[in-house]
């Protein structure tokens, strides 16, 4: 047990762990809100976790991929599948990929599945 004084009011209080900078959850509440009040009013931000962004490389394909010789239904399953996976990776860019690829990256998604029901498959 640590003896700390409170950051926020000033008193002295019984810290459990070394880290602590409040004497209770109100403390830090309202300190947190004067923190955030004071960067708005003086303009500075309060730092906040960058989202990780989405990269879209799309790698250069040299010869085309082989035809299959005999189409079955169960190939054509298998690639529903991956129009479907396709279809999900492409909604997901739109959502959070660069900016400048979402449009186009959501008409993808949009257009695969609007197909794939058509047919219901």
């Amino acid at each position: 047990m640590y003896e700390k004084k409170c950051a926020c009011c000033g008193r002295t209080y019984t810290a459990k762990t070394s880290r602590s900078k409040y004497c209770c959850n109100a403390c830090r509440s309202l300190d947190h809100y004067r923190k955030k009040r004071d960067a708005e009013k003086y303009g500075r931000h309060i730092k906040r976790v960058p989202q990780t962004p989405i990269y879209i490389s799309v790698p250069k394909v040299e010869e085309p991929m082989p035809i299959p010789t005999s189409i079955t239904k169960e190939s054509v399953a298998h690639g529903v599948t991956a129009l479907r996976g396709d279809a999900a990776f492409f909604d997901a860019a739109a959502q959070r990929g660069p900016v400048d690829y979402r449009d186009v990256c959501g008409e993808i998604s949009r257009g695969v599945l609007n197909v794939l029901g058509r047919y219901g498959l």
